[in-house]
Parts: C-alpha cells; sequence; structure tokens
C-alpha cells in the first residue's frame, strides 16, 4: 500500500517542478524587455560614467516624491507618479502570432518569436518614454507659467531662454548619441533646430529631438522594425537596436527634467540618507556613478548612497 501511494507522489513532485522550470522561464521572457532597457551600459554610458536608467528613474522618483510631500505643489506629485510607474515597470507578455497561423510552419515560428522579441523591446522603450515625456510636459508647463498644457516647442523655447547654470554632465554626449539613434532622420531645418544649432545650445537641440521623436511616434511615422534574421543560429541585433533606441531618448528626457527641476526649486532643500542639500547640488548629480566621501574629500559633497535603490519613502 505505501509503495502503491509513493509513485503518485514521486510523480507529483517532478511536475510541480517542472511546472516551476516553466513558470521561471516564462518570468524570465516576461521581464527581459525591462531588463535590457533598464539594466545594461553601453560603452558611451560607462565613459561617460552614467548609472543604469533604473537607478536613475528611481533618484529621480525619490526628488519628486520628497519635493511633492515637502512643497505640496501638485506639479511635483504629477512628476513623481509618472517617474514612479516607469520605474515600476517590471516585465510583460508579448506574442506576435495573434492569429496561431505560425505553429504549423517552423520558419513562420522562428520568424514570429524573433518578431515577438523585437516588439518587446519596442513597448517596453515606448511604455517608459511616454510616462518620462508627461512628467516633462507637466514640469514644462510649470516652467512656462501655463494653466494648461505647454507645447513641446513652448518648453523647448523655455529651456533655451536662459542657459546660465552650470553644464549637465553628459548632457551633449547623450543628445549627440539620441539624435544619431534615431531611426528617422533629425530634422535640423526646423526654427528650433536652427535656433539651437545658432546658439550652440546641447539643451535646445535636445529638446528638439525629443519633440522630434515623440511626434514620430505619436504620428505613426516610427513603426517596429521586422527582424533581419531569425532561427537558432541567428545574430540578429534589431531588437537590441530597440533597447538602444530608447533607452537614449529616455536618458536625454530624464535629465532635460533633471535641469528643469533645476530651474524650478534650485533653492528648495531635500534630506537624503547622509544629509542636507539643494535641488540644485542633486539635480546635477542624479544621472553619475555614485561618489563616495572620504576624509580627504569636500565633506559637503552630496553622497548619492542609497538614492540608486528602490525608493522608499518612509525612510527618507
Amino acid at each position: 500500500m505505501r509503495l502503491s501511494m509513493s509513485r503518485p507522489r514521486k510523480r507529483s513532485n517532478q511536475v510541480a517542478k517542472a511546472n516551476h522550470k516553466l513558470l521561471e522561464s516564462l518570468q524570465t521572457l516576461q521581464r527581459e524587455p525591462f531588463l535590457k532597457l533598464f539594466k545594461e551600459l553601453g560603452k558611451t554610458d560607462k565613459r561617460v560614467g552614467l548609472v543604469s536608467l533604473r537607478a536613475h528613474l528611481t533618484r529621480l522618483a525619490r526628488l519628486f516624491g520628497t519635493l511633492g510631500a515637502t512643497t505640496d505643489d501638485e506639479h511635483w506629485s504629477g512628476c513623481w507618479s509618472n517617474i514612479h510607474m516607469a520605474a515600476a515597470l517590471q516585465g510583460m507578455e508579448i506574442d506576435t502570432d495573434i492569429h496561431g497561423d505560425a505553429m504549423w510552419c517552423g520558419p513562420a515560428s522562428d520568424f514570429e518569436s524573433a518578431k515577438s522579441e523585437v516588439v518587446g523591446r519596442f513597448v517596453a522603450g515606448r511604455l517608459t518614454f511616454e510616462m518620462v515625456f508627461h512628467a516633462y510636459e507637466i514640469l514644462g508647463q510649470y516652467l512656462c507659467k501655463k494653466t494648461r498644457s505647454a507645447t513641446s516647442q513652448e518648453i523647448s523655447r523655455r529651456l533655451m531662454a536662459d542657459e546660465r547654470h552650470q553644464p549637465l554632465s553628459g548632457l551633449r554626449c547623450t543628445a549627440i548619441e539620441a539624435i544619431r539613434h534615431l531611426p528617422v532622420a533629425f530634422d535640423s531645418a526646423t526654427n528650433d533646430a536652427r535656433r539651437a544649432i545658432a546658439k550652440g545650445s546641447w539643451i535646445g537641440l535636445g529638446a528638439e529631438n525629443i519633440r522630434q521623436f515623440r511626434n514620430a511616434l505619436v504620428h505613426g511615422k516610427l513603426q517596429v522594425p521586422d527582424p533581419l534574421d531569425w532561427g537558432k543560429n541567428a545574430e540578429d541585433r534589431t531588437a537590441d537596436e530597440q533597447s538602444e533606441l530608447f533607452r537614449w531618448q529616455i536618458r536625454l528626457c530624464l535629465m532635460l527634467i533633471q535641469i528643469m527641476s533645476y530651474r524650478a526649486a534650485g533653492s528648495v532643500m531635500v534630506d537624503t540618507p547622509s544629509n542636507e542639500f539643494s535641488v540644485e547640488e542633486l539635480a546635477f548629480s542624479l544621472h553619475t556613478q555614485s561618489r563616495h566621501v572620504d576624509d580627504e574629500d569636500d565633506p559637503d559633497e552630496p553622497s548619492l548612497d542609497g538614492i540608486e535603490e528602490a525608493p522608499r519613502f518612509d525612510g527618507w
């Protein structure tokens, strides 16, 4: 009797283990688009000393959360909501074989698998970018002193109107990379592009690039490309290119938000895990690798230890 009951139990354990492995595999696939977007650093990111996009988002979310609690201004809460949602994205499932036709043909099934990966990277990037761009619009509206939505052109012009501030480390390089990665050619003949070029304004060029990129997304000029190769030994980079494309646009948009934060609330003091610093001091450090303070360094230099972790507002 004991022998007859041990077999079903053993088989049940094997099924449970198999299901657990299948679930783990599915979760890995669902998280991959965001891991590729948020966690990876390219050669340029490392050379400039930038943190991962995940750290960049969570640091900015924490700053906005603190400003919202400190000032009770709605625009900071609106910025926090959008940046926090972007940082909170963890995974999704994409299957482009919506009619189920590919299952009857091996090459077609391989194509749909490759296409699903490309679409997944594109959708992950677009979701994140849209939330970041909404924060950009909210802060731009406040900076433009408008009671209704400010256009991206008005925000660009406001950003270019006053550039008397310390340079934001890596902004020039980020603007160049964002423009270089555009799948549609950057239009340097627009009024704002020509104005930015004439002034030598990388802030203006960056803002105009963001405007053109968003318009290409909204108006359908920017479409999800098909993979160039698929199957067992495929070495196609189309999916990786989508992550790179959106990472640079999101990074640039976040940097412009940092500049607007400084202009809107530069003198406001914010408590950090290590000390109290002004928004101005923090705004120019949120995107760069943490520099630990030791006895020989300036003790007043803001240390970002702990800020790059997932935001925990109750203990900040």
